[in-house]
């Protein structure tokens, strides 16, 4: 059971700081621990928000939100810009695959360690452009524990 919440603020802030010409807003309503590499988790998510400030339009705001929905935990990058073509989407989680206006930023990788790491959880990257806006959505199921009915009670008589 990770402190995910914290892990992602943590990452925020980070890139906050590396970036004050950007407005970061973040909603996070992740209150409980969830199963996962916390640590990997935020890398992944510090690999989304930081193409976010990259390729979103200049002085927009990006909004990064934390949250759980009937398919498990959710944390979505959003900013405005211009929309990720259609038939790139899919390319963009591939090992040195880069959008058509990276000029000569990065090694094309940030998406495909991100995608990774969502797989390594039983996860997705999952990507929307709508609107003006890009979101990409990192997505890893929340695992249930069975505790037989006895043991339950043990836990609560011991805390």
């Amino acid at each position: 059971d990770a402190p995910l919440a914290g892990a992602v603020t943590q990452v925020v802030e980070e890139i906050r700081a590396a970036s004050p010409d950007h407005q970061i807003t973040l909603d996070m309503a992740i209150d409980r621990p969830v199963s996962c590499d916390a640590q990997r988790v935020a890398q992944a998510v510090s690999n989304l928000l930081s193409n976010a400030v990259r390729h979103g339009t200049q002085g927009a705001r990006v909004h990064v939100h934390g949250g759980l929905d009937d398919r498990g935990v959710v944390i979505s990058v959003t900013n405005e810009g211009p929309p990720v073509p259609a038939e790139l989407q899919n390319e963009l989680f591939h090992p040195f695959r880069r959008g058509t206006h990276a000029a000569g930023e990065g090694l094309g990788l940030g998406l495909y360690i991100a995608s990774s790491i969502a797989t390594a959880h039983n996860g997705c990257i999952e990507v929307t452009c709508e609107g003006g806006t890009t979101t990409f959505s990192f997505r890893l199921p929340l695992l249930t524990s069975v505790v037989p009915a006895n043991r339950t009670q043990e836990i609560w008589k011991a805390g």
